[in-house]
C-alpha cells in the first residue's frame, strides 16, 4: 500500500498544477472523475467515483488505472494507453459512451463514460467523466424485449410519432403491405392510402390499424 505522504504529495502537485477552479470543480462533480498522469497512476478520485465504484479514494491514488478497469479487459488495457499516447486514436476518446463498470465487490454496472485526453507541458494525461446509466440501460433493455414480443404477433402493429410518422413496425405489417422496416420507417401510413398502385384490400387493412392507433 503507499504511503499517506505519497498520496498527500500527489495530489498537492495536482493542485498547483491547476488553475484554481479545476480540482474543486471536479471534487464536486456529480459525475465520477478520475486523472490519470504520463504513468497510468490514478492521480484524482473525486467523491462521486469512490461511490460508483465502491473504492476509497486512499486505495486508488498512486495505483495503475488497471485497477479500476474490468478484469476481463485488463490484459489488453496497457498496451490499448501505449498506443494512445504514441499518436493512436482511442475508441471512446472525444465522446460518451456506455460502458460497463466493474466495482470493488466485484458486481458490475452500466455507466455512461466520457474520455478527454489532456496535454500539459510535455505530458499526456486523460480525464475520465463517468455517470451511472443502469435505469437507462434497463430501459433499454426493456424496450427491446418488448420489440422483439411485438415484432412475433401474428398483427401488424405500427408506433407513430406525434407527426404520425412510423418509428416502429412489426414483421407482420412489412408482410402484409410489402414495405421492409427500413422504408417504412419515417413514412407517414396516410401516405399509403393515397397511392393508386396501393391494393385496395390492404388500403381497407391499413384504415382498420390507423383507427386502432389512434385510439
Amino acid at each position: 500500500m503507499r504511503q499517506d505522504a505519497e498520496v498527500i504529495m500527489k495530489l498537492t502537485d495536482a493542485d498547483n498544477a491547476a488553475d484554481g477552479i479545476f480540482f474543486p470543480a471536479l471534487e464536486q462533480n456529480m459525475m465520477g472523475a478520475v486523472l490519470i498522469n504520463e504513468n497510468d497512476e490514478v492521480m484524482f478520485f473525486n467523491p462521486a467515483a469512490e461511490k460508483l465504484w465502491g473504492y476509497k479514494r486512499e486505495e486508488v491514488i498512486g495505483n495503475n488505472i488497471d485497477m479500476l478497469i474490468p478484469r476481463d479487459l485488463r490484459p489488453a488495457h496497457p498496451e490499448y494507453i501505449r498506443h494512445n499516447r504514441e499518436g493512436g486514436k482511442a475508441r471512446v476518446e472525444g465522446m460518451s459512451r456506455e460502458l460497463q463498470l466493474e466495482k470493488k465487490d466485484g458486481s458490475k454496472i452500466w455507466t455512461r463514460f466520457a474520455l478527454s485526453k489532456v496535454s500539459a507541458e510535455g505530458k499526456v494525461y486523460y480525464l475520465a467523466l463517468v455517470r451511472d446509466a443502469s435505469v437507462e440501460m434497463a430501459q433499454k433493455e426493456q424496450t427491446r424485449q418488448l420489440i422483439i414480443a411485438v415484432d412475433h404477433l401474428d398483427r401488424p402493429v405500427i408506433v407513430l410519432d406525434p407527426e404520425r410518422h412510423i418509428v416502429q413496425c412489426n414483421r407482420a405489417f412489412t408482410e402484409m403491405f410489402g414495405y421492409c422496416i427500413s422504408e417504412a420507417s419515417g413514412m407517414q401510413p396516410d401516405t399509403l392510402l393515397n397511392i393508386p398502385e396501393f391494393p385496395a384490400d390492404n388500403r381497407i387493412r391499413l384504415q382498420q390499424l390507423l383507427w386502432k392507433t389512434a385510439r
